[in-house]
């Protein structure tokens, strides 16, 4: 069953400058990116953009995320 998270990327020092709408697109790549990893045991749905925070004074990105086990997701269990 698909549960939800709050994943927590810190932003670097250009991410802090950057527009949300480039923050996004590389948190859509990263996404992709650990989604495709055989070593990474969940897949993360994508984040529609209201579920996405942005914490400059922090320097963190908040992605609330619906997310799977693969195993699950390959067994139909899901």
């Amino acid at each position: 069953m698909p549960e939800f998270h709050d994943f927590r990327w810190p932003l670097t020092r250009t991410g802090r400058r950057m527009t949300f709408t480039d923050l996004f697109e590389e948190l859509l790549a990263t996404i992709n990116e650990i989604n495709s990893r055989s070593e990474w045991p969940l897949i993360l749905v994508i984040p529609m953009p209201g579920d996405v925070t942005v914490d400059r004074a922090h320097g963190l990105l908040t992605a609330r995320c619906e997310w799977v086990r693969k195993s699950e997701a390959r067994h139909g269990l899901v």
